[in-house]
Formats: C-alpha cells, sequence, structure tokens
C-alpha cells in the first residue's frame, strides 16, 4: 500500500491538476473505452487515489459509480507497484482479496488488470484499469495497451495543467493590467490639474497684462503654453496608448467582412491631407478582409497621417496598398519621404521614441507604439520595410 510521504506527496499533484471532483471529460471517457475494448474486458476506470478514497474520473460498464474506500481498492495496491502493471487473475484465491467487498458476491469482480498513471515526478496518482466478473488471463499485450494508455491518461493531466496555468496568467495579468490602468489614471488626472492651471493662469496673464509684457516676456510666456500643452497632449497619448490593446466599443468589438474599397473611401475623407501631397489607394486583388472596422481604420489612418506629416518637401506620395503575401493579407502604407534611420528602424515601435526625421514636427511618440498593440490585438503584427523611397508601413 502507499507509504505516508507519497500519499502526500499525491495530494498535492492532484492539486495542482485540478484534477478530483472535475466532472466527466470526453478526453477521459475514450481511453476507458478504448482500454476495454482493447483489453475485451466487460469495465475499465480511471481512478485517483485521495487520502482514504478512491475516486474514478471516468467508467465504462459500471453505471454511475464515482468513488469508492481506498482499503478496499485494488488500485492502491497497484500504486505500491508503480512500475508494473498490478493484475490478478482470481481474486477468490488471493488472499490479499478473497475478503474484499467488491469479490465476496457471487458476481463480484474476479479479475483485474491497472497500469499506474506516474507523475513526471514519479509519483503514482492512481491507474487506468480493467475488471471482469469471471477468472481470467491478461496477456502482455494487454498489459503494453494500458500502459500506453496510462501514459495517455498523464498526458491528458498535463494538458489540464497547462490550461489551468495558463487560466491563472491570465487572471494576474487582466489583475496586474486593471490595476496599472487605475494607476496611471489617477497619476494623469493628477498631473493634468496643475497642468490645467498653469495654461489658464499662462492665458489670464497674456491677456490681462500683455499690454505690459516686453517683447521677451510675450515670447516666453508663448512657450511656457506651448510646452504645456505638449505635456497635456503627452498625457492624453499615454492614456490612449494603455487602453490601445482593449477592443473600441462599438462596431470594433466583433470581426466582420469589411468591403477594402468601401473603407478605402471612408479613410481618404478623414486624412488631413495638405495640397503638396496627393493620396491614393491600391486594393488589387484584395476584396474583402474579415477585421475589425473600427481597429483597422485607427491603425490604418495613424499611418497615412504620419506618413503626410513626416514626408518633408512639397511632392509628397502616399500610397495605401492593399496585397496578399502567401496566405497572408499586406495592408502597406507607402510615402515618398526621407525614411527613417536605419539605427532608429529598430526603436520606432517604442513609446516616447521620435525618430531624428520628425525634428520640427509636433508629436509625443506613442503613434507607432499604439499602431503596433492594436495590430496585436487583430492577430496581426506592425513592421517597418524600407523601400525605394521612404518608409513602408505593412
Amino acid at each position: 500500500m502507499p507509504s505516508a510521504n507519497s500519499e502526500a506527496d499525491r495530494a498535492r499533484i492532484l492539486r495542482q491538476y485540478g484534477i478530483l471532483d472535475s466532472g466527466a471529460e470526453q478526453a477521459f471517457d475514450d481511453l476507458t473505452a478504448l482500454a476495454s475494448q482493447l483489453c475485451g474486458a466487460p469495465a475499465s476506470i480511471i481512478t485517483f487515489i485521495d487520502g482514504n478514497r478512491l475516486w474514478f474520473k471516468s467508467t465504462y460498464g459500471l453505471g454511475d459509480a464515482s468513488e469508492a474506500p481506498v482499503e478496499h481498492s485494488f488500485c492502491a495496491h497497484a500504486a505500491g507497484e508503480p512500475d508494473e502493471v498490478f493484475t490478478i487473475e482470481n481474486a477468490l484465491a488471493d488472499d490479499r482479496f478473497v475478503k474484499n467487498v467488491f469479490v465476496m458476491p457471487i458476481d463480484g469482480l474476479r479479475a483485474y488488470a491497472g497500469a499506474n498513471i506516474i507523475d513526471e515526478s514519479g509519483t503514482p496518482l492512481g491507474s487506468i484499469c480493467v475488471v471482469d466478473f469471471e477468472e481470467r488471463v491478461f496477456t502482455k499485450e494487454h498489459q503494453d495497451t494500458l500502459t500506453r494508455l496510462s501514459r495517455q491518461v498523464t498526458d491528458q493531466l498535463r494538458l489540464r495543467r497547462r490550461v489551468l496555468d495558463l487560466e491563472r496568467q491570465a487572471r494576474l495579468l487582466e489583475a496586474s493590467k486593471t490595476h496599472f490602468e487605475h494607476f496611471a489614471q489617477v497619476v494623469a488626472h493628477d498631473l493634468r490639474s496643475p497642468l490645467l492651471t498653469t495654461r489658464q493662469l499662462v492665458m489670464a496673464l497674456t491677456e490681462d497684462h500683455g499690454s505690459n509684457i516686453d517683447t521677451d516676456g510675450q515670447a516666453l510666456l508663448r512657450h511656457m503654453k506651448s510646452a504645456n500643452d505638449r505635456t497635456l497632449t503627452m498625457l492624453d497619448d499615454l492614456m490612449e496608448f494603455i487602453r490601445a490593446g482593449d477592443e473600441p466599443a462599438g462596431d470594433g468589438r466583433a470581426f466582420v467582412d469589411v468591403d477594402l474599397q468601401a473603407m478605402f473611401e471612408q479613410l481618404r475623407h478623414r486624412v488631413d491631407l495638405d495640397d503638396t501631397t496627393v493620396l491614393s489607394f491600391e486594393r488589387g486583388e484584395v476584396e474583402r478582409l474579415r477585421t475589425r472596422p473600427v481597429v483597422l481604420e485607427h491603425i490604418l489612418l495613424n499611418l497615412i497621417n504620419n506618413a503626410v506629416k513626416y514626408i518633408g518637401h512639397d511632392r509628397g506620395r502616399v500610397v495605401v496598398k492593399a496585397c496578399y503575401e502567401g496566405p497572408d493579407i499586406l495592408l502597406c502604407v507607402i510615402d515618398n519621404g526621407s525614411g527613417i534611420a536605419e539605427g532608429e528602424r529598430e526603436l520606432v515601435f517604442r513609446p516616447f521614441v521620435r525618430g531624428s526625421s520628425s525634428a520640427g514636427t509636433e508629436g509625443s511618440g506613442f503613434g507607432l507604439a499604439m499602431s503596433q498593440r492594436l495590430a496585436l490585438s487583430l492577430g496581426g503584427s506592425l513592421e517597418l520595410r524600407e523601400g525605394d523611397e521612404g518608409a513602408t508601413g505593412c
């Protein structure tokens, strides 16, 4: 019978798997059915030893039985020989079982074969077994079959633990994310208040006393207001970046089939385009794609506006192009600007980072980082490709 030490290890491991008293699962039921069919036995069980009880995860041919006292268990004896398939050919002829409550009835259990379910630590957790109500011999092939099936049970347990771990990590990440967002909102609110007060004071000082302030003083006030406004914009962008991984409300929440040409036409009217830049769209063979339209439009609009803003000359061209790359759909925003310096290309998707080509233009350095997070939320990605002219965002 199992020792006290192995019992403590088994209880700890079974808790990690979360298997005890769990509901029926098709994967385990399939294994008991296979055990009976392959061994030619009328009944089979997947059992786990839980203290003083033997708990049945799955049964075949035994009705609604769910557990049994461990002192009457054949499987507990099997756990004492973890490297062997434990077999009984005739329980009535075995002193260990002749008075067993499952053996004593006229139609009681007579033959048993069980292979241990072994955890990766080497701890026997229970067994997958077949039983018969007539004495019989279990062949080497039957024993090998049970051993193979026991490994499949162990694999199912590992998969179950992995799913539980992932669910636990997801809950922790969600809690951490919620805590961080709350913290960031509090900080942003606390920072915004004095910045708004400063802006109001600067505006009041300019309006009420501007005539008494010399030219240099007025220039300093303008610089102060501009710096204050940039900081407020950065705080707003920071909060938007934090929320970027969440699905926007409304149509952005669900994946739907989108007419790409119709989306392009909507984007054309939303771009802040100057008179010197030409914007065009090419959808090629891509007519429709399945996506969250609000999220995708947000990404493309940000990339297009970035391209227009940073072209740096008065003969700007921006092309939004859709094409197939293998089974994937690529949406590319291509411009003929100066591009991004080679040493800066790995950094442009980080928050607060702005390339040297953006000098002289306003921005917080959150646009590409935010677009990257949104692309990931769609199951895609955003990357920078340097072409013959300017930069390509796909």
